[in-house]
């Protein structure tokens, strides 16, 4: 059941970061612990240990796709504020 939900989140999401061409990195200790608590919460039936892991590797994935657009929107943003600067300049001489 939780690989077809995985299979299926996967699919939406990375469909759509495929398509903006969005690569995150995420840090390889929080993918294993993450697999490993879920993989420990599962024989224990233990819904509220799954659900949080699952909340908190969708988190570190979030922040992750975060970074990565922030980074590519700041250099653009600079540009134009660069721009805007020196257009300002050259209307004041």
């Amino acid at each position: 059941m939780i690989l077809l939900i995985t299979n299926d989140l996967k699919a939406q999401f990375v469909g759509q970061m495929t398509t903006l061409a969005i690569q995150p990195q995420i840090d390889k200790h929080t993918v294993v612990y993450s697999l490993m608590e879920l993989r420990e919460s599962l024989p224990d039936r233990n819904g509220d240990r799954a659900a949080a892991v699952i909340t908190s590797f969708f988190d570190a994935l979030t922040e992750s796709v975060l970074d990565v657009c922030l980074a590519r929107h700041v250099p653009r943003a600079r540009a134009n504020q660069q721009a805007d600067a020196d257009s300002s300049l050259s209307d004041l001489k």
